[in-house]
């Protein structure tokens, strides 16, 4: 396993998923046919969680060293492990789509295609959750050719006709899980498909 991506797993794994994904889950009807995306799915976090809430997952990611974690959680007959690029994902249609720190490390030109293709694969009335980078990210210097990083109110307009539930913006200096020193800068969004 690839030394970086097992230490980023590894502190990781343990941690509580968001508390955005936790609140988006809360807006959707309690059924037993639910389904849900993972884009990014890293140790499997919000995938355990998702799971544990009863819907059908589908989690994507482009490591294949996250698939020792994903194998190990419960309800595996709900559970489609993909690995792939985002870019070459092909889309079915979902209740929720969860995107957390994985959107962003799209190239700009990248990232128009596949966001449209979130905003098709989201059913009606489903829930969107995700984080996107602002241009005051430590990242944005050394990246900003390779990574995708917004202001406000292109956040705002990507979410087009959907209903913006939550859009905070958060501006920190914090470690990363690596434990590198980072300043942040962070759009945190939920946001629901209101298309008949």
């Amino acid at each position: 396993m690839n030394s970086s991506w097992n230490a980023y797993y590894s502190r990781t794994n343990a941690r509580e998923p968001s508390s955005s994904l936790q609140r988006a889950v809360s807006l959707l009807p309690q059924t037993n046919e639910k389904t849900a995306l993972d884009l990014g799915c890293g140790a499997g976090v919000e995938t355990r969680f998702l799971l544990e809430q009863g819907f059908r997952v589908t989690a994507v990611d482009r490591q294949t060293d996250m698939r020792e974690y994903l194998l190990s959680l419960p309800s595996q007959h709900r559970l489609q492990v993909i690995h792939t690029s985002f870019e070459t994902l092909a889309f079915d249609c979902y209740d929720l789509i969860h995107a957390r720190h994985s959107l962003p490390f799209l190239a700009s030109e990248s990232f128009r295609a596949v966001w449209e293709s979130i905003q098709g694969a989201l059913n009606p009335g489903g829930v969107f959750v995700g984080t996107f980078f602002g241009p005051h990210d430590g990242w944005w210097q050394a990246y900003h050719h390779h990574m995708t990083f917004l202001e406000r109110s292109q956040v705002e307009a990507l979410m087009g006709h959907w209903h913006i539930i939550e859009l905070v913006e958060q501006e920190n200096d914090a470690k990363t899980a690596l434990g590198e020193e980072k300043h942040w800068h962070i759009f945190h969004v939920i946001a629901q498909c209101t298309r008949a």
